[in-house]
């Protein structure tokens, strides 16, 4: 029986725990009602435009489209609670990310398994 290389187990760079830890940051996000959303930078401009768009009037709604493709109607207030709350997980996700990075940034014997548990632990 022949033995495989595990191409996990080889020596992660600094290049790829760069690109892990970006990777991380720009996952989707669940919010506290269990809706995920992509709320990366390109998705996060979106949003805030669309708020700028939308009047202050409580019957002007617009459908939004999570990340499982599934729609929800919001108002103004509604998507800006949304906003909100995406806002302040993102801001501890980073936060958070940066404490890990630093860390395994002084691990001598990085591995890519290392970086894909890393990534594991993050998604929804």
């Amino acid at each position: 029986m022949k033995l495989q290389h595990d191409p996990l187990n080889t020596a992660a760079s600094k290049d790829d725990l760069k690109r892990t830890r970006l990777e991380i940051f720009n996952l989707p996000i669940k919010t506290s009602d269990g809706h995920v959303f992509q709320f990366d930078g390109l998705s996060e401009k979106y949003m805030k435009s669309t708020l700028d768009a939308l009047g202050n009037d409580d019957f002007e709604f617009v459908d939004w489209i999570l990340v499982d493709n599934r729609q929800i109607l919001c108002s103004k207030k509604i998507l800006q609670e949304y906003f909100n709350e995406l806002t302040l997980l993102k801001s501890k996700r980073s936060v958070q990310l940066t404490n890990e990075y630093l860390t395994l940034k002084k691990n001598n014997d990085l591995t890519l398994r290392d970086l894909a548990n890393w990534a594991k632990k993050y998604q929804n």
